[in-house]
């Protein structure tokens, strides 16, 4: 978040103005997002002996029984989150984990309510087909 904050205040301070604060810091954080998965996706494989020179813990990483009964992990979901594809996988981050309505979400991007509804549902939809326990 403190990228986001930056990188308003840089974009004000070039002289820009900004209408709606709070929709432009949030599209300048969804940008961010959306640049951290390009990156995380440019990546090579790392081999097992370098993920435990970094700290992973195989015991660690296993999901536990109570996990396995309350469905995902939250790695689960934010792994397969990084493979929709944009515009969907916004619409899905803004409504379930920033809970922001669809009336917001679309002002929030400048578009329609019914745009964005169509996005979440598709969102939902390419969401549980690569999950797991759905697929």
């Amino acid at each position: 978040m403190q990228d986001a904050f930056l990188k308003t205040w840089e974009y004000i301070a070039k002289g820009n103005e900004v209408e709606d604060m709070r929709a432009f810091l949030y599209r300048t954080a969804n940008n961010l997002i959306v640049d951290l998965y390009r990156r995380r996706a440019k990546r090579t494989e790392e081999s097992f002996e370098d993920l435990q020179e970094k700290g992973f813990d195989v015991a660690s990483s296993e999901r536990t029984e109570k996990e396995t009964e309350e469905g995902f992990t939250s790695d689960e979901v934010v792994s397969v989150l990084g493979k929709i594809e944009e515009p969907y996988r916004s619409a899905v981050i803004m409504r379930y984990i920033d809970d922001l309505s669809p009336k917001q979400i679309a002002q929030s991007l400048g578009e329609s309510v019914n745009v964005v509804s169509v996005r979440i549902n598709r969102g939902m939809k390419k969401l549980k087909s690569l999950l797991p326990k759905y697929g």
